[in-house]
Parts: structure tokens; sequence; C-alpha cells
């Protein structure tokens, strides 16, 4: 679900599994969660920031899912990667 809340300009609050660590950035477009910095932490840093603040997380949570997510910025590498795998089943 990161990736659709990210999409629709949502910070996220996560544990870092997979790759989540590679999108997620602290205090940027949401809070990573940590043996340090837990649900409680980062129930309080939200609550404690500005309005300004949660815009700009949101604005970067958007940026950072188009970057990532958005099936337009794929699409050439996945065609070219489907045009390879037909040039190689046709020989």
């Amino acid at each position: 679900k990161l990736a659709e809340s990210m999409m629709v300009g949502t910070p996220v609050i996560a544990n870092v599994t997979g790759d989540i660590g590679a999108y997620l950035s602290h205090g940027v477009n949401g809070y990573r969660l940590t043996k340090t910095f837990g649900w409680d932490a980062a129930i309080k840093a939200v609550v404690e920031s500005s309005k300004e603040d949660i815009a700009q997380m949101s604005k970067a949570a958007r940026a950072t899912a188009e970057e990532s997510f958005e099936a337009s910025v794929h699409a050439q590498s996945l065609a070219q990667l489907i045009a390879e795998a037909v040039t190689r089943c046709s020989a």
C-alpha cells in the first residue's frame, strides 16, 4: 500500500521491510519506524507537525511516487524488455 498512499500524497509511517527504505525518507515523505523511533514517536511527530510541514511531506510523497511508481516512467524500458523477449522467442 506504500505506492498507493504516496500516489495520493499521503505521507507514510512504516517499518523498513523489503525495498520500502528505497522510497521512504524519514521526515521527508513519511516516517521510518525503528527500534529507537517507534509508533509513539511517529504519532507524536505527526501531531506536533505544522500544517505547512504536513503539506510539504505530502508533496514529497507524491513526488516520490511519480518518480518511482508512475507507469509512464517505466513504459519505455518495459516496451524494450518485451521487444527483446519477443526477439529471443522468435529466434
